[in-house]
């Protein structure tokens, strides 16, 4: 079967499918080791809100990984308290999940003022040499 002039746009949209397809299975394993959800969202800075974010860490390794440390980070805000900042887990077997808890909350005081809006918070970890990240966005109002 002849195709003319389309033969020569097959074969290239072909493979850019195929590498679209591995980009996002290997997107889909990398980012599975991390998932973050808050408790309540939005805060209110009237009812001095706060909340507790539950972190899942999968080990996505067919072994064990010991000291895994995962980070909390509020880039550019400074009134949003990370408690705590960071937490270890000393061991993670293979496949296995761990549920960690942290507690967010706006500090508000009249000397500097927190200002409503949405602030993004990073989850930061790393398992066996291997990155892993995630974020969530805290909405605080008045």
């Amino acid at each position: 079967m002849d195709l003319g002039p389309l033969s020569g746009v097959i074969k290239p949209a072909l493979v850019i499918l195929v590498l679209v397809a591995v980009v996002l299975i290997v997107s889909n394993q990398t980012s599975n080791a991390l998932h973050a959800q808050l408790g309540q969202n939005p805060l209110f800075l009237s009812k001095n809100d706060s909340t507790m974010m539950q972190v899942l860490v999968t080990n996505p390794e067919n072994t064990a990984v010991n000291n895994v440390v995962v980070s909390l980070n509020a880039p550019g805000s400074t009134h949003l308290s990370l408690y705590p900042a960071k937490q270890t887990i000393q061991t993670l077997g293979p496949q296995e999940v761990r549920k960690l808890d942290f507690l967010i909350s706006p500090i508000d005081s009249t000397s500097a003022p927190f200002l409503p809006g949405s602030y993004r918070v990073d989850i930061t970890t790393q398992i066996a040499g291997k990155n892993y990240s995630t974020s969530v966005f805290v909405n605080v109002e008045k």
